[in-house]
C-alpha cells in the first residue's frame, strides 16, 4: 500500500537517507538541506509545504520536492525513488500526485536510465546542453595569417569594446543585450581570469571573442563565437586553437566547453580539435499528469 507523508520529526531521518541518494537518479537533483538550513523561519515551513514523501507499507521509497514559478509554471527541484523499488510506477504516483500546472519542468543530467524513463513518464526534452572536454597533451598546430591579431581584454580599458563585440555575435532575438555593467560585474567574479579575455581581430576589424574562467578548479572556454559575417571561414579554429595554446602553456591538463545540442557546427568545430562529449544537461517539460 502506497501512501504519501510530509515532512515533520519522526521522518526525517529517513527522508535525510532519501536526499543522500538523489543523485544516483540525476546529479542535478538538488539538496533539500542545503537549502533548508539557508532560509529563515517562514521559507522552511514553505519548503517543506512543497515537499510529499512516499511509502511503500511502513517503508519511505521516495519523494518529491517541487517549486512554483508564477501561477502555471511548476519546477521539480528533486525527485528520487529508491531502486529496490517498481521505479516506473513509484514516480508516477509522485507526479500524480501534484496539482495540475500548465507546464512542469525538470533539470536532468543524462545517465544510462534516466532519460528513458522520463520519456515514459510523458516527458518532452526542451532543450540541452552538451558538455565537451579535450586533454591539453601537446600544442595544437596553428598557423596565423599576418591580417590576424588577438588581443587580450585590459581590464579598466576595454569594457566597452568587450561589450559592444559580444552583443554583435550573440545578437538574437531571445537574448537580451549585455551593458558595460555586466562586463564589470563579469569581472568581479570567483570565476573571472584576468588574462582570460581574448579579442580575435582580422585588419582592422573585431570578428571574435573568447573567454576562459576556471569553475570548481577546472578550466572553461565560454562566450566563444565569432561575427556572422566571418563564420565557416577557420576564423573560429584559430580562435579556439590559440586559447587552448593558451591554456597548455599554463600547465592545464584539459579544458571544457558547453554548447547546445542543437548547434552542430559548434560541435563539429569542437570536435575537430580533439573535444568529446562527457555529459549532457538537459530541461525536460510535462504537459500533462499520468
Amino acid at each position: 500500500m502506497y501512501k504519501f507523508y510530509t515532512l515533520n520529526k519522526s521522518n526525517i531521518n529517513e527522508f535525510k537517507s532519501l536526499n543522500d541518494f538523489r543523485t544516483e537518479f540525476n546529479k542535478l537533483n538538488k539538496d533539500f538541506f542545503h537549502v533548508y538550513h539557508n532560509s529563515n523561519q517562514f521559507q522552511q515551513l514553505l519548503l517543506k509545504k512543497r515537499l510529499r514523501l512516499l511509502a511503500e507499507d511502513s517503508r519511505y521509497i521516495g519523494y518529491l520536492w517541487t517549486e512554483i514559478k508564477g501561477n502555471s509554471i511548476c519546477l521539480i527541484n528533486s525527485m528520487y525513488i529508491t531502486k529496490d523499488t517498481d521505479v516506473f510506477k513509484g514516480y508516477g504516483l509522485l507526479l500524480n500526485s501534484m496539482k495540475p500546472y500548465s507546464i512542469i519542468t525538470y533539470n536532468c543530467e543524462k545517465n544510462e536510465m534516466n532519460y528513458d524513463l522520463l520519456i515514459r513518464l510523458g516527458f518532452n526534452k526542451v532543450k540541452a546542453l552538451l558538455e565537451m572536454k579535450v586533454n591539453l597533451d601537446s600544442m595544437f598546430q596553428l598557423q596565423i595569417l599576418d591580417r590576424i591579431n588577438f588581443h587580450k581584454v585590459v581590464r579598466g580599458k576595454d569594457e566597452k569594446l568587450r561589450c559592444i563585440i559580444q552583443n554583435s555575435i550573440f545578437c538574437s532575438e531571445d537574448r537580451i543585450p549585455l551593458k558595460v555593467e555586466d562586463i564589470y560585474y563579469d569581472e568581479m567574479q570567483d570565476y573571472y581570469c584576468e588574462d582570460g579575455a581574448m579579442l580575435m581581430k582580422v585588419n582592422n576589424t573585431y570578428i571574435g571573442y573568447g573567454q576562459i574562467i576556471i569553475k570548481d578548479n577546472t578550466p572553461y572556454i565560454v562566450n566563444f563565437g565569432i561575427l556572422k559575417d566571418y563564420r565557416s571561414k577557420g576564423y573560429g579554429k584559430m580562435l579556439l586553437t590559440y586559447m587552448l595554446n593558451i591554456l597548455y602553456k599554463k600547465g592545464k591538463k584539459s579544458i571544457k566547453i558547453k554548447v547546445d545540442s542543437k548547434n552542430e557546427s559548434a560541435i563539429k568545430l569542437y570536435k575537430s580539435v580533439g573535444f568529446i562529449e562527457e555529459t549532457e544537461q538537459s530541461q525536460w517539460q510535462l504537459n500533462k499528469i499520468i
